[in-house]
């Protein structure tokens, strides 16, 4: 879920990078260019409780959206009138501007790594959950990247090469993906 979140995430900010591990969500987005010798502004023109409000809001809802699915194809009663809602999580923000994007990312991983505490490893332990898949050991790191397609020119018919811009997913260890691809430089 938080995957399908991060990515969607992305997508409304205009994220290039983003990381995701356990309940955090870090996305790197891009400064804004300058056209005609103009600064131009992020969304919301750049207002930082704006964005960190609509970003929390937008992730909360999004994950609930999820939650209300996964409960409901397993035939859970979400309307039961002893159902507890206060058992649904709430996302927070922040928001920071760093040197590097591997800076961001960096800062964002360690957050998720100091979630993972000594109790939950040993619940973990005691219920056999040991060792963790890739994705809830290290987390998922997605990347906007341009890949070209093959289509069909529908008024000439003829066969045309295009290029759009997609996100890529990268599970396992994220640190060595991110090293081996020059990610640090």
């Amino acid at each position: 879920m938080m995957v399908d979140v991060c990515e969607l995430f992305m997508c409304k900010f205009h994220a290039v990078y983003g990381y995701t591990h356990s309940d955090e969500l870090v996305i790197i987005i891009p400064s804004c260019p300058i056209k005609k010798n103009v600064f131009q502004q992020h969304l919301y023109n750049g207002r930082v409780q704006k964005l960190c409000s609509i970003a929390s809001s937008f992730v909360t809802c999004r994950f609930a959206f999820l939650l209300f699915g996964f409960f409901h194809s397993k035939g859970v009663d979400l309307h039961h009138k002893n159902f507890n809602f206060d058992l649904f999580p709430t996302f927070d923000c922040r928001l920071g501007r760093y040197s590097s994007r591997s800076e961001g990312l960096l800062l964002g991983a360690e957050q998720a790594v100091r979630s993972c505490t000594k109790s939950t490893l040993e619940w973990l332990k005691a219920n056999n959950l040991l060792p963790l898949r890739d994705l809830h050991a290290y987390g998922t790191f997605l990347m906007k990247v341009e890949k070209q397609f093959i289509g069909t020119n529908p008024v000439t018919n003829e066969s045309v090469t295009y290029t759009r811009r997609v996100i890529e997913k990268t599970s396992g260890n994220v640190i060595q993906f991110l090293i081996k691809n020059n990610f640090f430089l």
